[in-house]
């Protein structure tokens, strides 16, 4: 399966989502660290269990948060320096931006966050949002 494809960012959407509980920023990390042979550690896993909108505040999306935190933890691992990085994200954040009208979960996802929500709501953003950010790094050559 080619590990950049809509199809299989959806398997494994399906699998993290449904079968994990995870929450878009973990999931979204899951996906790209799966599609970039890069092992995930505990502890920047855990780190991210608090980044969707921050906590659902409906702050900064977890579709940032997590592709933020992995481009930092894998470009470091390909030898780039910190203001590499910096410049990387960054510029992840402002193509982000331009092609989703927004980094904030407040304006991406349908109606906030509701008791009545149908599970998986933001299902379809979070493929978008995955296939753009594999398509960025891949881009990027490292």
């Amino acid at each position: 399966m080619d590990k950049l494809s809509e199809h299989f960012v959806t398997t494994k959407l399906n699998y993290y989502y449904r079968e994990h509980g995870y929450n878009c920023a973990q999931a979204s990390l899951s996906v790209l660290s799966e599609a970039f042979n890069m092992v995930l550690t505990e502890q920047l896993f855990d780190a991210a269990s608090g980044m969707n909108g921050a906590g659902r505040y409906r702050a900064q999306c977890g579709l940032v948060e997590g592709p933020l935190m992995f481009m930092g933890a894998y470009l470091k691992s390909k030898n780039y320096d910190k203001d590499k990085i910096n410049m990387c994200c960054q510029e992840f954040a402002k193509e982000f931006e331009e092609e989703f009208g927004s980094l904030l979960c407040r304006d991406l996802r349908p109606n906030g966050f509701n008791e009545n929500d149908p599970p998986f709501l933001c299902e379809r953003l979070s493929i978008k949002a995955i296939v753009f950010t594999l398509n960025y790094v891949s881009g990027l050559n490292p």
